[in-house]
């Protein structure tokens, strides 16, 4: 039996940064191009773009050392809008701790509009259960990107 060792490890690389960027946890992106999302001591979640081109990325990292384009701390609006269109891609969805964590404290019915959450349930669009946790169904898989616009366009939050 012939295994390909770089073939498993770059598997296994691909799977935990897609699992990370799905659950919104931090990653670290190297290289042109390359994005990164890093939570600091306040809570604050920064999103980092690599300058794209290979040549411009060497010759700035040189000078400036970390090769970043731009570094913005993302509003709790992207936060939210974020963590809504990546979490409700896993079949785990979202859970409301995740969600208060990501939120600063703030629940699923603090944020967002519960006649949308209701009328999505009552669609089979989304599974959900007072405060616990919000994941796509079978059948809400296959309009995901209309039910994240319809559960994003109303939502409050309170800064």
């Amino acid at each position: 039996m012939n295994v390909n060792i770089t073939s498993i490890i770059e598997s296994k690389i691909k799977f935990e940064i897609i699992y990370k960027i799905e659950r919104c946890r931090d990653y670290l992106g190297i290289g042109p191009g390359a994005h990164s999302r890093i939570t600091n001591s306040k809570n604050e979640r920064i999103s980092s773009i690599q300058i794209l081109n290979p040549n411009d990325w060497i010759s700035t990292s040189k000078e400036i050392i970390d090769g970043n384009k731009k570094n913005e701390i993302l509003n709790e609006s992207d936060r939210l809008i974020e963590l809504i269109m990546m979490g409700l891609r896993v079949n785990t969805g979202i859970s409301n701790e995740r969600f208060q964590h990501h939120l600063n404290g703030q629940s699923f019915e603090d944020v967002l509009n519960l006649k949308s959450l209701n009328y999505l349930k009552n669609e089979n669009l989304i599974e959900y259960h007072s405060n616990e946790r919000l994941k796509i169904t079978k059948k809400g898989f296959h309009v995901l990107d209309s039910i994240v616009s319809y559960l994003i366009k109303d939502f409050k939050i309170n800064q």
